[in-house]
């Protein structure tokens, strides 16, 4: 049985997201901007996020690896693959959207990639 959480009422307006009005979106996004809205506003309400959101994460002076990922900056995302120093630094979360740019990106060195952060992963869950 799943149970709730605090958490739930706090994202219980994503349920509604669809049918809220453009200015209800607004006030909304207003009050909850966070990395975890952006990414759902990046996978579910695209035409929102590319139209209020990027702008935004592009103007940002000091960017997240979140903030890179969603604005698609590869090369920032690389310095992540190639510097264990800074890998170490993302959370469970993060390295998934590493990978996620790695497989569709077709990067090329794209198996290298995959088994060292699997690797990675592996190494840090014991």
């Amino acid at each position: 049985m799943i149970q709730s959480s605090p958490d739930d009422e706090k994202w219980a307006f994503l349920l509604e997201w669809d049918a809220s009005s453009l200015d209800e979106k607004h006030r909304l996004y207003a009050k909850k901007a966070s990395h975890e809205l952006h990414i759902f506003l990046f996978f579910k309400d695209r035409s929102y996020f590319d139209l209020f959101v990027r702008g935004f994460l592009r103007n940002k002076f000091q960017k997240t690896f979140v903030d890179h990922w969603l604005l698609g900056n590869s090369s920032e995302l690389e310095t992540y693959l190639d510097n264990q120093a800074w890998l170490v630094t993302l959370h469970p979360h993060e390295v998934i959207l590493l990978l996620h740019f790695l497989v569709h990106s077709a990067h090329p060195h794209l198996s290298h990639y995959v088994l060292s952060l699997s690797n990675y992963i592996r190494a840090r869950a014991r």
